[in-house]
């Protein structure tokens, strides 16, 4: 469903005619600047798509102003397992995804197609976050860690398992990851009904 959040309302539904439960979404706030291509041409006004994954691994993209097909113009399914996340960097064209086998992929939009894949410890991840302006990507594990690399896979510090101070506890099950927009700040949520703020040492 489409909501504006100004008026609380829901604008349009998008029927996703798929047999699989939608498991994350993301949409291009403010559309897509393509320059040059034959979906610009097409449409002569900036793209506005919502990025559905589902369980079965499939990445599904809607457009509310077609009516067939229930909205989809495109899908693909390169991942084994379901999304996890679907992150939209509209600077670069391309978008982020992870799958709860740990498995990162970065589709190039105007091809839609995965030109790079990373692989994170091979163990159950259950969130992931991009942040928007900094190179950076953070991937949390029911099995207790964050951790935060680039965009190439180079571990940024240590994973972090304990909470801070003096015999900190160990972080629960990590739930949810989220990036402050600008800042370098990453909230955490786990399954003990904690929620962790993390910055740099030099915040």
């Amino acid at each position: 469903r489409v909501f504006n959040t100004g008026c609380d309302k829901c604008l349009t539904a998008l029927a996703t005619t798929h047999l699989s439960s939608p498991t994350t979404s993301s949409s291009s706030e403010g559309g897509f600047k393509l320059q040059s291509s034959d979906i610009a041409d097409m449409y002569n006004v900036p793209l506005t798509w919502t990025f559905a994954g589902f369980a079965d691994g499939t990445i599904g993209i809607y457009d509310e102003r077609v009516y067939a097909n229930g909205g989809r113009v495109h899908q693909a399914r390169h991942h084994k397992s379901w999304i996890i996340s679907a992150h939209i960097k509209v600077d670069t064209l391309e978008v982020i995804t992870g799958s709860s086998r740990g498995t990162i992929n970065f589709w190039d939009i105007r091809t839609m197609r995965a030109y790079k894949v990373l692989e994170a410890p091979k163990v159950s991840l259950t969130a992931m976050a991009v942040h928007n302006c900094a190179p950076i990507i953070a991937t949390g594990s029911s099995e207790r860690f964050i951790q935060i690399s680039t965009l190439s896979g180079n571990l940024l510090g240590d994973v972090i398992r304990y909470r801070e101070g003096f015999m900190g506890q160990r972080i629960g099950p990590i739930t949810s990851l989220s990036f402050h927009p600008y800042k370098t700040l990453l909230a955490a949520g786990t399954s003990d009904n904690v929620v962790s703020i993390y910055c740099t040492v030099d915040h």
